[in-house]
């Protein structure tokens, strides 16, 4: 490995020159003089062996290789200044956060108990959750106001986001206790599609699957129902509007006094949850650990 010849303090010279788009105004708000800051950017793509700026009369601009430096480079310098803080401040004053985000669903059933178990093993990191629909969270980790996001599925998602698979979980019929569908283990597709049945309105993995099923065995598979939330879907099987398919994750925490529940027989319904960062993005050490931390615990939950 080459020795890293690389000084921290022109990275914040060369992030605040892109930021401002002037050596004189990046070096007013560093402290230092523009010939300072000029030497520091140069020194920079020296040893980068390209040029990272270019220099007009009335702007500077980054190169491409400038704007993915920049990328990197903040995330560098961000890291850098967390390092620092956290061993130069008291101990009883050192903290770190982790902003992530999660589909409604996953964050409702699933997140509290994980969350929970984490801040009680490190409850020096402050965790923050964001929720909502698969189209939000990818506007979220686009912006870089969340670090990682748990989706539900990988439908029509920017090419920008990279994805792991966290889990599979299957997917069970879910209905009102006193509703014929639910008086067995198993149910028969024949027998699904002469009841009102209730479906996500984005069309997911395992909705997919049950409708090219339907399809292949000639059964008119029509929801009576349509919502954007799992959460909908189930307020509305409590109130006797139909069935509907939830994940065991979400069909453990409903009450079995209330909702009865039969997988459908000969057909596999799953649930694929990801976890999604930024492509460029490095992640933060707290938000590595946390990472690293879900996949450990819904391993030994065999979720």
């Amino acid at each position: 490995m080459s020795r890293i010849a690389m000084d921290p303090t022109d990275l914040e010279a060369f992030l605040k020159v892109a930021e401002l788009g002037s050596f004189s105004r990046a070096g007013v708000s560093l402290g230092m003089s523009q010939p300072a800051v000029t030497a520091r950017i140069g020194r920079l793509e020296t040893r980068l062996g390209q040029p990272l700026l270019i220099r007009t009369t009335r702007r500077v601009q980054l190169t491409d290789a400038g704007e993915h430096f920049r990328l990197r480079a903040a995330v560098i310098v961000q890291q850098l200044q967390g390092l620092h803080d956290d061993f130069t401040r008291a101990p009883h004053e050192r903290q770190v956060g982790v902003t992530l985000g999660a589909h409604t669903s996953i964050a409702n059933f699933l997140m509290p108990e994980l969350i929970v178990g984490y801040a009680q093993a490190d409850p020096r990191t402050r965790i923050t959750l964001r929720d909502g629909s698969g189209a939000f969270l990818s506007q979220e980790l686009l912006g870089e106001r969340i670090e990682l996001a748990l989706f539900g599925g990988l439908d029509d998602h920017a090419p920008e986001l990279e994805f792991s698979t966290l889990y599979v979980e299957e997917c069970v019929l879910v209905a009102k206790k006193s509703h014929p569908l639910v008086q067995g283990a198993e149910v028969d597709l024949a027998e699904v599609v002469n009841y009102p049945f209730m479906a996500l309105s984005q069309k997911v993995s395992m909705w997919k699957t049950l409708l090219e099923e339907a399809e292949r065995r000639n059964l008119a598979l029509v929801p009576a129902f349509e919502a954007e939330s799992v959460l909908t879907l189930v307020g509305l099987a409590e109130a006797g509007m139909g069935s509907t398919l939830v994940p065991v994750s979400v069909a453990r925490k409903l009450d079995s006094r209330i909702y009865g529940f039969s997988r459908i027989r000969g057909v596999l319904l799953t649930r694929t949850v990801n976890i999604a960062k930024l492509r460029h993005r490095v992640l933060s050490p707290a938000a590595y650990a946390f990472n690293e931390y879900l996949r450990t615990r819904l391993q030994q939950q065999g979720v």
